[in-house]
């Protein structure tokens, strides 16, 4: 199954390096001809790049949230999955990197019923809430192991396969959290491993237990 790369990182970087820096990798890894957007002053250009080989790339400044979110779709194999989000996190001042298998994460994280019926869910036993502005029912996706949530300064996901920095993984080692693997990449660089495989069966007990830990370590504190 697809699937994408995600990298978080801080409003207060520079777009314009931002934006170089994934030109660069994509032209590199994905041997993408495409042409890039460049910043203007302390904005950024939103964008969209859509590879010969079908990859779709994202890049969104969520000024509300003070980040920028890189978006990596539609990567058929998992090994060019690690080597894109290797290059991002060595040519980027990233605050948290993650790879996630596409379908699961669209079905953990879609709140429309009938989109949700689309993608294949059951969705009769499927927990529902409001819509805070509409007060249409939705699924209520707050307790999903794979859920996905933006908050002011970052996004709350996990990955079977992360990239941290070092004081985040220090932190969340001695808040009990196990790796099954982790390789150094710089001094502040690190690869990290929770699972042979990526997360894909939300029925999975196991998984679903491993996810749960894996976010309250890694995000102790909701800000």
């Amino acid at each position: 199954m697809p699937s994408k790369v995600e990298f978080t990182f801080s409003q207060a970087l520079s777009a314009e390096d931002l934006i170089g820096a994934i030109e660069r990798v994509l032209r590199e890894v994905l041997r993408c001809d495409n042409s890039f957007p460049s910043a203007v002053g302390a904005g950024a250009l939103d964008f969209e790049i859509r590879t010969s080989s079908g990859e779709v790339a994202t890049f969104a400044l969520l000024a509300r949230f003070e980040i920028y979110v890189l978006l990596i779709r539609n990567i058929e194999a998992i090994s060019t999955a690690i080597a894109l989000a290797d290059s991002i996190a060595l040519e980027t001042d990233f605050l948290l990197g993650w790879i996630a298998d596409q379908s699961y994460e669209s079905v953990e994280n879609e709140t429309d019923l009938e989109q949700l019926s689309r993608l294949g869910k059951d969705v009769r036993d499927v927990p529902r809430t409001h819509d805070t502005v509409w007060g249409d029912e939705i699924a209520d996706t707050s307790r999903n192991p794979g859920r996905r949530v933006i908050r002011r300064g970052y996004v709350e996901a996990v990955g079977a396969i992360m990239w941290l920095r070092r004081d985040r993984l220090r932190s969340a080692e001695k808040a009990g959290l196990e790796c099954f693997d982790s390789l150094e990449l710089a001094p502040d660089v690190f690869r990290v491993h929770f699972a042979d495989d990526l997360f894909s069966a939300p029925a999975d007990t196991d998984g679903a237990l491993l996810q749960e830990r894996i976010r309250s370590c890694l995000f102790p504190l909701k800000l």
